[in-house]
């Protein structure tokens, strides 16, 4: 069968696949043989090893995988490997994996030697051979991959601060750049901060804090916004006036946290005794938070009702400027009597009048389409059932980054997290524990026929 035939039915193929229409297109696949291409037969044999693996049958996938040899298609031999030491690897099979990816050469392809060389060392890491960790990890370049390169001197500079070696993980920490890979260079930083802040070099640390964006990673961004407010600032007030244009640089990076009028306020006063208030009511906020959302438990969605006016205020997209926050309001409006009394009770307040105490609330519900709620709030100029339904995605509206605890706004974005494998480094800052880890490696499909 000619070379342009053999192409036409790749492509036909992955046209299937996209309409999702497996079945046909593992016939088409099926088609392309060996002795018509080895090249070809490689690649359709690895797209039709992810089809298995889509339709659940696993014991297919592992066959077509070893279907593949070298002398086909290199680089569809080494992502075949590649798949096959994950599948190994997540079986609990580590012999049979570490076999699979020590078969994977650089010749091969580089970017999945490198992705492969990243995987085995986490596995010996596992295995506490620490040892053939860093022989592994030292084989990368950042020529073979970028990010796999900073993933593995990451991995590398855990290990040394393991073994108490803070200056050679320094060292190897300051090698990773933002273009290898932005969230590992992120991680990388974290790391380094807190290298220094544990030699009692807190100015140091935070400069290198501040140096991380938000277009680095949200996930780390936000980790990072919590050591400064929870580890640093604290620490820094203490050195007074010393510190106090760094401390501005902070408060400015985190002049959206709730903490940080609090927080300049105690600076201002000098009186570090206000520090051990605001430790007991982080800690009452962080048992109020939800915790275990990926539970069922939850609804899915969470709602305000209120006047359309309000609502058009709040999600105004075209008129930034105009644009409401969402507000609380106080707890004398409502209409129930022991609104926030429970919580007054179990605080011990006794009987202290509003004045004394100031409570703002806001309300929502699980029930995002109730007549009987439409019917009772929400009223535009007294006329019935004229009110809206704003309803949040629960994973945003009970999402613990210290960035979305702020306000509710149609702009945030989710950080979605990699597959995080077991923490390689805990770092404490002020009796709170921040993890950063370095990601696994996955699969990766063909998508294009290669002439």
């Amino acid at each position: 069968m000619p070379q342009d035939k053999m192409n036409q039915l790749f492509l036909r193929a992955l046209a299937l696949e996209k309409e999702g229409k497996l079945d046909e297109a593992i016939e088409i696949y099926q088609l392309i043989k060996r002795e018509n291409s080895p090249k070809f037969f490689a690649q359709a044999q690895y797209n039709l090893a992810l089809i298995w693996r889509k339709k659940g049958e696993q014991e297919k996938e592992i066959a077509v995988y070893k279907a593949i040899q070298r002398e086909d298609n290199p680089k569809a031999f080494a992502k075949a490997q590649f798949n096959l030491g994950i599948i190994w690897k997540e079986k609990g099979e580590q012999e049979k994996a570490i076999a699979i990816y020590e078969t994977i050469q650089r010749e091969d392809d580089k970017e999945t030697f490198a992705k492969a060389q990243v995987n085995l060392a986490l596995i010996w890491e596992k295995k506490d051979e620490q040892e053939k960790a860093i022989a592994v990890y030292e084989t990368i370049q950042r020529e073979d991959n970028p990010e796999a390169f900073a993933r593995a001197q990451l991995g590398l500079a855990e290990i040394w601060a393991d073994k108490g070696e803070q200056e050679k993980a320094i060292a190897i920490y300051e090698t990773i750049q933002r273009e290898d890979d932005k969230e590992t260079f992120a991680k990388a930083q974290v790391n380094l901060a807190l290298t220094w802040a544990d030699n009692g070099k807190w100015k140091k640390s935070a400069n290198i804090l501040l140096n991380i964006k938000r277009s680095d990673s949200q996930h780390v961004y936000s980790k990072t916004t919590e050591i400064l407010l929870n580890g640093f600032i604290p620490e820094l007030i203490k050195e007074g006036h010393r510190a106090g244009k760094l401390i501005n640089r902070i408060f400015e990076r985190v002049k959206f946290d709730y903490r940080h009028d609090i927080l300049k306020f105690i600076f201002k006063s000098k009186n570090v005794f206000l520090l051990n208030i605001l430790d007991c009511a982080t800690e009452i906020l962080n048992e109020l938070k939800i915790k275990n959302l990926e539970s069922e438990d939850f609804e899915k969605n969470i709602a305000h009702y209120t006047r359309p006016l309000i609502g058009f205020s709040l999600l105004n997209p075209t008129e930034e400027k105009s644009s409401s926050k969402f507000r609380l309001s106080t707890i004398k409006g409502v209409n129930d009597p022991t609104e926030g009394a429970i919580l007054k009770d179990f605080l011990n307040y006794g009987k202290k009048t509003e004045d004394d105490l100031i409570t703002f609330i806001s309300c929502f519900t699980f029930n995002h389409d109730s007549l009987n709620q439409f019917r009772l709030y929400g009223k535009e100029k007294g006329q019935e059932a004229s009110g809206i339904s704003l309803v949040f995605e629960r994973d945003k509206f009970f999402n613990q980054e210290v960035s979305a605890f702020n306000t509710l706004s149609h702009q945030n974005v989710s950080f979605k997290d990699e597959a995080f494998l077991d923490n390689k480094k805990l770092m404490e800052s002020r009796k709170r524990v921040i993890s950063l880890t370095r990601s696994w490696f996955l699969h990766f499909p063909f998508t294009v026929a290669f002439i």
